[in-house]
């Protein structure tokens, strides 16, 4: 991922292509498999064009929060579109135990933690 402070989710590169240049760009797949430990203070602009459930435009604004991203739209946009079409979908944090602070949501929340303790999966 750059270095720089705002970060530009696009479906596709060549979506930006009319626009003026920059590093800031990243596709939304790019930003979704993307891992790192370091928590970084970005802005995300999520232009993706599918922010419907289970899209990886969802998931990008989703995946922010966690990795101490601000990002548009965030959480607090998706649980106002859930309220408005009473559809709430679950949640998925991954790398939760890096997380200090969480928008309330109605939705389900699933939280992923790595633990040295637990040398295989545990659901609790």
């Amino acid at each position: 991922m750059n270095n720089n402070n705002v970060l530009i989710l696009l479906d596709s590169l060549r979506d930006w292509a009319p626009y003026y240049q920059t590093n800031s760009l990243l596709t939304v797949l790019d930003y979704l498999q993307y891992k790192n430990g370091e928590k970084s203070r970005k802005l995300v602009i999520n232009l993706s064009n599918d922010y419907s459930y289970n899209s990886e435009g969802y998931y990008c604004s989703l995946l922010a929060q966690p990795r101490g991203h601000q990002v548009i739209p965030g959480i607090d946009i998706i649980n106002t579109l859930c309220k408005h079409y009473d559809v709430y979908a679950p949640i998925f944090i991954d790398n939760r135990e890096a997380v200090t602070k969480l928008e309330e949501s109605q939705s389900q929340v699933v939280n992923l933690i790595v633990s040295g303790a637990d040398k295989q999966l545990r659901v609790a």
